[in-house]
């Protein structure tokens, strides 16, 4: 057991947030029973967001904020604060994001289902409850998504579930991300921690029956751009990416069907077998049957 309070880094991108950044980084050192440190990558906020970010780094020793002057976007902020932090430092690393409030006990909750001091890669990820720029609900985010977390394929041919700042990964998981410093693998970096510690001998714990985060979509929106939907070529691209960087830490089992996935477009047999999968899944509200005709057609 630890002797001390596990130690959380939190890694945030920022831009022009002026609007919610104090009341998501008063969330965030409001977390108890955990020491959280947070790194901010500002990516050239033209408002009052850099100043705020001063004014509570003074106050917190524990944070660290970096100005670019350049745009990149939150993802690759992300990506370059991810591989940029030692992983031995810490016990845990997370996300957040500039538009959202993290109710109380939201790490401890995240820290009560993995573990720190094991070489497994382990992941958690919760559950998002969405308002607008109001505070008013408008409902959560991946519930429908229950019955994929069950069924391990359903992640390479259906939308990531795994939000990012309900992520926490031990420092096994971290290490081995870092060790595959991949950019371009034709999805998002959270579908790329997710399915390395889903498909590389991991251990994962969905808590979608529980809402630890509520965000504001239309923030969002104007920040990043709403996302955009993955095509089959994304989705055989990021397959065959998985197989050229993890393959040795994949299972038998696993290889087998991220082999077909990523071989599904010119391959009948592969899209048949897939389509006759037991470990597929979709979203509540969505048509398996018309997903295993898709598969069949080669429409994704």
């Amino acid at each position: 057991p630890m002797n001390h309070l596990p130690r959380v880094l939190i890694l945030m991108a920022t831009h022009n947030a002026q609007v919610t950044i104090a009341k998501q980084l008063d969330t965030i050192f409001g977390q108890t029973g955990c020491e959280v440190s947070l790194w901010v990558a500002d990516d050239s906020s033209s408002d009052n967001t850099y100043h705020i970010l001063e004014t509570y780094a003074a106050e917190h020793q524990a944070m660290r904020i970096l100005f670019n002057t350049e745009r990149r976007g939150v993802e690759r902020r992300m990506f370059d604060l991810f591989h940029a932090c030692k992983p031995d430092e810490f016990d845990y690393i997370g996300f957040a994001y500039q538009d959202e409030e993290w109710r109380l006990g939201k790490l401890e909750a995240a820290i009560t289902r993995i573990s720190a001091n094991t070489s497994r890669p382990e992941l958690y990820y919760g559950n998002v409850k969405k308002i607008d720029l109001n505070g008013i609900p408008l409902g959560d985010d991946y519930d429908g998504y229950e019955e994929c977390v069950e069924k391990q394929a359903s992640l390479l041919l259906v939308p990531n579930w795994a939000y990012a700042s309900t992520m926490l990964m031990n420092r096994a998981l971290v290490k081995l991300i870092q060790t595959h410093p991949v950019r371009d693998y034709g999805r998002d970096f959270w579908t790329w921690i997710h399915a390395a510690a889903l498909y590389c001998g991991g251990y994962v714990y969905g808590d979608l029956s529980h809402v630890y985060v509520t965000r504001r979509t239309l923030e969002m929106e104007r920040y990043d751009n709403a996302p955009v939907p993955e095509t089959p070529e994304q989705r055989t691209k990021f397959a065959a990416t998985l197989l050229r960087e993890y393959k040795p830490q994949m299972p038998d089992e696993v290889v087998g069907v991220v082999e077909e996935v990523a071989l599904r477009q010119a391959s009948a047999k592969c899209r048949a077998s897939l389509a006759h999968r037991a470990d597929i899944a979709v979203p509540a509200g969505q048509s398996l049957s018309k997903l295993r005709l898709e598969l069949l057609a080669g429409r994704i």
